[in-house]
């Protein structure tokens, strides 16, 4: 990372960085980039990287600073997009990277050893399923996905692993944003209510925003249901 970028970072968070954090953000891109060279680990270049991967990440930090330990689980995380940066900047926050596809997971154990974070676990598995396992049910502090399904079906599959009093932090582009007024009769079926959305640009005007819903009760038994299911409604 360069200086502008470093400063534009530290602007985001709203505090300087480390020496260590940027130290591990940069080994970070370095793995995404050789991941892409090998397994077509995602579809951004290594110019993109920063700004597509590590300050989108960014902007989900200010939102999730709290005194007490706390924890996190990203669903669909891919390369680890926005959990591994996430974990950087937060030490102290208790990170879960989920993916269902094995060969995103496998990286994701090797980049978590190479850059040291003991506060990151990996898990293969698929969110609807861990939803009903009783060591991930309603577990997790907070809950983040990005740009994954419509957001109904996000909320499904998410809902089951926050804890009451928990959040769960949706990061779409502003355009499917706009789905978020379709969820009135959907919320509280899933024991959520929407808080006020985080809005941002990443250049060249790209409009990204963070959509915050609030868990508010336990979910019923039978949710969610299973992925076929979802799928179809």
């Amino acid at each position: 990372m360069n200086k502008n970028q470093i400063t534009v970072l530290a602007r985001v968070l709203q505090r300087e960085l480390l020496p260590e954090e940027v130290a591990k953000l940069q080994s970070f891109i370095e793995e995404i980039s050789l991941g892409n060279s090998q397994t077509n680990l995602t579809a951004i270049p290594k110019e993109q990287i920063f700004e597509r991967h590590i300050l989108d990440s960014a902007y989900l930090v200010p939102l999730l600073t709290a005194d007490s330990p706390r924890s996190l689980i990203d669903v669909g995380t891919g390369a680890g997009i926005p959990g591994i940066p996430i974990s950087i900047l937060l030490p102290k926050l208790s990170v879960t990277l989920v993916d269902s596809s094995l060969r995103k997971v496998d990286f994701l154990v090797r980049t978590g050893t190479k850059l040291g974070l003991k506060n990151v676990q990996c898990l293969h598995g698929r969110a609807e399923e861990l939803s009903h396992d009783s060591d991930h049910r309603e577990r997790y502090s907070f809950c983040t996905a990005r740009g994954l399904r419509a957001l109904p079906q996000l909320l499904e599959l998410c809902t089951g692993l926050v804890e009451v009093g928990g959040t769960i932090f949706a990061m779409k582009s502003q355009d499917l944003a706009d789905e978020a007024h379709s969820l009135a009769n959907l919320l509280p079926e899933l024991a959520l209510r929407k808080n006020e959305d985080s809005l941002y640009v990443l250049e060249p005007s790209r409009y990204h925003a963070i959509l915050t819903f609030e868990k508010l009760a336990p979910l019923s038994p039978h949710l969610p249901r299973t992925w076929k299911k979802i799928s179809r409604s």
